[in-house]
C-alpha cells in the first residue's frame, strides 16, 4: 500500500506541472502520517538556508518544517512550529532558536531559517523581512553530516512514538541552499526571492544549479495519502 501511495504521489507532481507549472501539497494526518521525503543525498554542511511557505489549517500540534535525520535516530536539524508560538530550529540536538511568532490559521507563511557554523550565527526571516538573529557560540566551527534524510511534514525520528504532531494545512516552495561559507549572497538571494518572487523557475526562484533541495525539480516522495494540487502563481493565495 505505501508503495502504491508513493507512486500515486510522483504521478501526481509530473501531472501538476505540466498543468500549471506550480503546485502545493496538502496534509491533513488523518489515517496515515503524512509528509515529503526527498530523494537527495546533502553533503556535510556548514551553514544552510531553507525556506518554506505555509499554511495551518489546525495548529493543535507542532508543525515540522524541515526535518534532517540519519537512521531515523539520530537528530542533524529539527525546525518546528510550535503551537504556543513559537518557530523553533534544533542543530545536533542543540536548540539554537525559539522565537515568538504571530502565526494564524488560514493563512500562508513565508518562513526562512539560517544557520552557519562560523559563529554559530542563526536567521529567522518571516514573509521578507528580518524577524530575530542571534548566536550559538556552542555550534560555532560544528559541521551537519552528510547521509541524511531530509522530510518536511512530519519529524521523520518519531514515527514508533504515536504522533500527534504534523502539519495539518499546505506547503509550497520547500528550498534548501548552502553557501560553503563562501557565498553567502546565496542565502540572501533564497531569502529575498521566496518571498517575492515565490512563482519564479516553477516555486525555486534561483538558478537551480546552487540549490541544494529546489521544490520544483528535486525528486520528492509523498506518503500518507498527501494530496498534491496545482497552485495558484500568486504569493500567500495558492
Amino acid at each position: 500500500m505505501a508503495r502504491l501511495v508513493t507512486l500515486t504521489a510522483v504521478l501526481l507532481v509530473v501531472a501538476a506541472e505540466k498543468k500549471s507549472g506550480l503546485y502545493k501539497v496538502a496534509l491533513t494526518q488523518i489515517g496515515y502520517i503524512q509528509f515529503l521525503k526527498y530523494d537527495v543525498q546533502l553533503p556535510d554542511l556548514q551553514d544552510f538556508t531553507f525556506c518554506i511557505w505555509v499554511k495551518s489549517n489546525n495548529f493543535t500540534y507542532p508543525h515540522p518544517l524541515f526535518s534532517y535525520s540519519r537512521h531515523e535516530t539520530q537528530r542533524l536539524v529539527r525546525s518546528w512550529l510550535d503551537p504556543k508560538g513559537f518557530v523553533m530550529l534544533e542543530v545536533l540536538e542543540n536548540n539554537v532558536m525559539s522565537v515568538p511568532i504571530d502565526f494564524v490559521p488560514g493563512f500562508w507563511y513565508n518562513i526562512c531559517q539560517t544557520w552557519n557554523n562560523i559563529v554559530g550565527q542563526w536567521l529567522l526571516h518571516i514573509n521578507g523581512r528580518l524577524a530575530a538573529a542571534g548566536h550559538n557560540w556552542k555550534l560555532r566551527g560544528a559541521i551537519i553530516p552528510r547521509g541524511g534524510d531530509v522530510v518536511v511534514g512530519q519529524e521523520y525520528t518519531d514515527f514508533d512514538k504515536g504522533l500527534d504532531d504534523g502539519i495539518e494545512g499546505e506547503v509550497f516552495g520547500f528550498n534548501l541552499v548552502s553557501s560553503f561559507n563562501k557565498l553567502h549572497w546565496l542565502n540572501e538571494e533564497l531569502v529575498q526571492n521566496s518571498f517575492y518572487q515565490c512563482a519564479a523557475r516553477r516555486g525555486s526562484p534561483m538558478n537551480n544549479k546552487h540549490l541544494l533541495i529546489a521544490w520544483a525539480s528535486t525528486p520528492v516522495r509523498v506518503f500518507g495519502g498527501a494530496v498534491i494540487k496545482s497552485a495558484n502563481p500568486t504569493c500567500g493565495d495558492f
